[in-house]
């Protein structure tokens, strides 16, 4: 599963779920300081899962109509642990295989 983490998602998240297999993308690294609209081209551009704690993604999506192909995740990862969300996002790729 491919997945784009948002520069409000923590790195020690990308790294575990990098470390669990999967595809992660992370805007910190390649493209900081973009805005929302750039993240999520690059999400639909690499069909990507987004993973952001970023609110305003909903306001693009549904209300703005800009189409997102892999979905997006909104949650606050920083309420739970890193161990607990890579869990989870272990779980949904096998789900979607």
């Amino acid at each position: 599963m491919n997945l784009l983490a948002d520069e409000s998602i923590g790195k020690s998240l990308v790294e575990t779920l990098r470390e669990n297999g999967h595809n992660v993308l992370y805007i910190a690294e390649f493209s900081p300081s973009i805005d929302d609209e750039e993240v999520l081209h690059q999400a639909n551009l690499n069909r990507a899962l987004l993973l952001t704690e970023d609110k305003d993604f909903g306001e693009l999506v549904f209300r703005q109509g800009l189409v997102h192909m892999g979905g997006s995740v909104y949650s606050s990862f920083r309420s739970i642990s890193t161990n607990k969300s890579s869990k989870c996002f272990n779980s949904l790729g096998k789900s979607r295989r």
